[in-house]
């Protein structure tokens, strides 16, 4: 059995073994790191939620876990707003069919807030940018809205349990108060799609008139004429997710003696070539990672990525494309 190279982030939501085929020079070349041992060796890369959620998981199953991160702590890239959310009812993807319509009507809108873009002059120059943007229209067709939001719904409900594992394992507080998030629709046709949405989710309420709105979130009641309805999930929650990474970054190091190299990045992949005698096939095996800091961690079973926009950059060591691109959003209310 190999060990493999995993990349997870929220915003490609990518699990599993990497094979990257180069088509031009008709060779196969597959990254995966050595054999997976007894008892494994696993790199993470990023001290994120993701990152050490799954330092947590691994760790538990008998994994020797070393973290690494770039900044001096765990989570200081964190989002303090829209990351403070915990919602597995939210399933619309940022890629679906309204946003192109929503935008080009929006420049030719009388609006007083019009939406805006910028976009960075060097970004025009870049072809990392252009690759990302055609695989994000792409997914901006009514069928792959499906599709992906049947993977945001598996994902979600997933996500929410090994959240509840670990609470319930632990004691943790990271200032979670909300018992449920309201969605709001200001027209018919809003409101239809939260209701489509809606279909497959647990602990839904449906709520068809603004008074039924009022009765949940009374201030509501001064933009009464403005609202359509709206739909009530009681499994939606928050949380402060700094707070929860430096309870956990505890208990990994308390109970489960996980290793983090704070202040170091990923310099290079070491990297052993193999020949498949049976297919005769080029393998690449990672066999160790260099850090910045001269640290050489050879006999790797796993590595995870988890360092989010960094993963393209990284990856690129290894000839390998991944579609991620930064973009930040801003929403003027």
């Amino acid at each position: 059995m190999s060990g493999k190279i995993i990349i997870l982030t929220s915003g490609i939501t990518t699990l599993g073994l990497y094979q990257y085929t180069n088509s031009k020079k008709k060779k196969q070349y597959i990254f995966t790191t050595k054999a997976v041992s007894d008892h494994p060796t696993s790199i993470i890369i990023g001290t994120g939620i993701i990152g050490l959620t799954s330092a947590y998981y691994l760790a538990k199953s008998g994994h020797k876990v070393i973290c690494i991160e770039k900044r001096e702590d765990v989570a200081l890239e964190t989002s303090y707003k829209n990351g403070a959310l915990i919602c597995p009812s939210l399933l619309t993807p940022w890629a679906n069919s309204d946003v192109p319509k929503n935008y080009f009507q929006s420049l030719f809108s009388s609006s007083s807030k019009p939406t805006s873009v910028k976009v960075w002059p060097s970004t025009f120059f870049s072809v990392k940018f252009y690759r990302w943007i055609y695989e994000y229209l792409k997914n901006c067709t009514t069928k792959a809205q499906i599709k992906n939001a049947t993977h945001l719904l598996t994902l979600s409900n997933y996500s929410r349990q090994c959240l509840d594992n670990i609470l319930n394992e632990n004691s943790i507080s990271f200032s979670r108060y909300s018992k449920g998030s309201l969605q709001l629709a200001i027209d018919p046709h809003i409101f239809e799609q939260l209701v489509e949405e809606s279909k497959h989710i647990n602990n839904i309420q449906l709520l068809s008139t603004a008074d039924e709105v009022i009765k949940y979130e009374p201030i509501l009641k001064s933009v009464k004429d403005r609202l359509y309805g709206g739909v009530f999930s009681s499994l939606d929650t928050n949380g402060n997710i700094y707070e929860f990474c430096c309870e956990l970054k505890k208990i990994l190091i308390e109970k489960y003696n996980v290793q983090f190299l704070f202040n170091n990045e990923i310099k290079d992949f070491i990297v052993t070539t193999t020949i498949e005698s049976r297919t005769n096939q080029q393998q690449r095996h990672v066999t160790g990672i260099l850090t910045n800091e001269n640290k050489k961690i050879n006999n790797i079973d796993n590595i995870i990525l988890t360092n989010g926009n960094y993963v393209m950059p990284l990856m690129e060591k290894l000839n390998v494309y991944i579609p991620v691109y930064p973009v930040k959003v801003k929403i003027d209310m």
